[in-house]
Order: C-alpha cells, then sequence, then structure tokens
C-alpha cells in the first residue's frame, strides 16, 4: 500500500481486528512479516477524501492499537469518516502531528 509522503500521524485509539474490519470492510493491505512491524501483523486502509486528504489507516493487530495518519494534518474529517466524535475518549490525540518520513 504505496502512500508518498508527507504523511502524519495525528492520533491513535485502541480496537480489535473484528471492529475495523466491521467499520472498514477488509483491509486492502496486510502486512504479515513482523519484522516490518512493532511485532505481529498490521491491517491498513487507505482513502483519499471528497477533499483530496490522504488518510491512512493502520492497525496493529496484536497490540489492539489504531494508528490515525493524514495528509493534510487534519483530524476531523478522519474522525467523521470512522463516526468518532472529536471529544471521544477512547481517542488519543496527539498534541502535535508527528511526521512520518
Amino acid at each position: 500500500m504505496p502512500l508518498e509522503l508527507p504523511l502524519w500521524e495525528l492520533a491513535s485509539f485502541d480496537a480489535s481486528r473484528e471492529q475495523m474490519r466491521n467499520l472498514l470492510g477488509l483491509p486492502h493491505f496486510t502486512e504479515t512479516d513482523s519484522t516490518r512491524t512493532a511485532g505481529g501483523e498490521e491491517d491498513g486502509w487507505a482513502y483519499i477524501l471528497p477533499s483530496g486528504q490522504r488518510v491512512l489507516i493502520i492497525l496493529a493487530v496484536p497490540h489492539r492499537k489504531v494508528r490515525l495518519i493524514a495528509d493534510p494534518p487534519k483530524l476531523d474529517a478522519l474522525l467523521a469518516m470512522l463516526g468518532l466524535e472529536p471529544d471521544d475518549p477512547r481517542l488519543n490525540r496527539y498534541a502535535q502531528p508527528f511526521l512520518l518520513d
């Protein structure tokens, strides 16, 4: 699932593989080589929103951690796509977007 940089990690939340697949369907890509991940499989979904924002959603399956990544680094449209409220207590918003390179 190649996406060109720049991309920014904006937030994270906890969810299971079943929850994410129920929400987004089958992933666009699953990384099974644990040497390329933080250990274990990762499911990934990539989208271009109507605004042109590029979105990447990655689930670290064994850790049940979902990473929200986008360019431009704006979180609100991504949250709306996922049906999450900006003040959802499950959401871990980062104080500053983290540039991935």
